[in-house]
């Protein structure tokens, strides 16, 4: 979100904003949401409102999620407020995307941002086969639900499932493929080679990593996370 917001473009665009509304597919306890907050608040002593709809199929990640909000808007004086949504979201693809359809119906397009960071290699390993087209599929749906100025942001961890690829493969493979459906209403906008190449690449085991060391007292020398991702724009 930080390198977003170095972007003039795009900061210009958000700092307009009274309201800044967010949805989270596969929110877990939050950390993506607080990462977003942390990095769109920082705009210089200007107030905002933010409207969080956090999606996932964990009651106890929901629970936990509506404890660290609580907390983070009291110590950051946030005007924030926050709705935990337990869904059921199928790991089969046949099932999946009547289910993320139904949420996107309900929703309509008023959404700044959509996020899902860390969710979608859930689902492939579990099954790898019955999940392919599950990213694709998602990118599609959540498309419905972007505003003409909002930005999809997809990020996940680059491992390897048992036996298959690594998911940071099947997202850049899956994120193309969507890029080249001609009826998308958005587009890949970083990592810059996607940009440009998205919709005509081919080479299936091309990703960007991005590296974070993240040091604490049960890691002394740091543990390390390693994530690919993908953002996308409305095409206009």
């Amino acid at each position: 979100f930080s390198e977003l917001l170095s972007i003039p473009i795009i900061r210009s665009v958000i700092d307009q904003k009274d309201t800044i509304r967010i949805l989270d597919i596969g929110s877990g306890t939050g950390a993506a949401i607080v990462g977003a907050l942390l990095a769109i608040s920082d705009r210089g002593g200007r107030k905002v409102r933010f409207e969080v709809k956090s999606l996932d199929t964990n009651h106890d990640a929901l629970a936990k999620q509506d404890e660290i909000m609580k907390s983070l808007k009291k110590s950051m004086n946030l005007d924030l407020y926050v709705d935990p949504c337990h869904v059921n979201l199928p790991f089969d693809l046949k099932d999946f995307i009547p289910a993320l359809t139904a949420i996107a119906d309900r929703e309509g397009k008023k959404y700044d941002f959509i996020t899902s960071w860390k969710f979608l290699s859930e689902f492939y390993n579990v099954n790898f086969s019955s999940a392919r087209g599950i990213t694709y599929n998602t990118l599609l749906i959540a498309s419905r639900m972007l505003l003409p100025e909002g930005l999809c942001v997809v990020s996940d961890v680059t491992i390897k499932g048992d036996d298959h690829e690594f998911f940071s493969t099947t997202l850049n493979r899956e994120a193309n493929q969507h890029d080249r459906n001609a009826e998308a209403t958005m587009r890949t906008i970083l990592p810059l080679p996607c940009t440009t190449c998205s919709s005509t690449c081919t080479i299936d085991s091309c990703f960007t990593q991005r590296r974070f060391v993240l040091q604490h007292q049960l890691a002394r020398n740091g543990d390390e996370t390693k994530i690919a991702y993908r953002v996308f724009a409305p095409n206009a």
